[in-house]
């Protein structure tokens, strides 16, 4: 049984990241509206298995705009993401 897992999702728009949805072992989770205007959708998980063991960090994409490559490039050039990148 895990220790400590948190999941994070972030929405990349023309305006910068929006934080989405959140689900955690403790608060549960809370729920977000997706911006209509969303270009790139990213996940991120933090895991414990125990208190003895580093927390693992996993970024996953999970929604891509068709065709909007270059756009999103551009934007993640200009705003960083919320979370650490590995």
């Amino acid at each position: 049984m895990a220790v400590d897992r948190f999941i994070w999702e972030y929405h990349l728009t023309p305006n910068g990241w929006v934080k989405g949805k959140t689900s955690d072992m403790f608060s549960g989770k809370t729920e977000a509206a997706i911006p209509p205007d969303r270009l790139k959708t990213v996940e991120q998980e933090v895991y414990q298995s125990s208190r003895f063991s580093p927390e693992e960090t996993r970024i996953r994409t999970t929604w891509i705009a068709d065709g909007a490559a270059e756009q999103i490039e551009e934007l993640q050039r200009k705003y960083p993401p919320p979370f650490k990148e590995e």
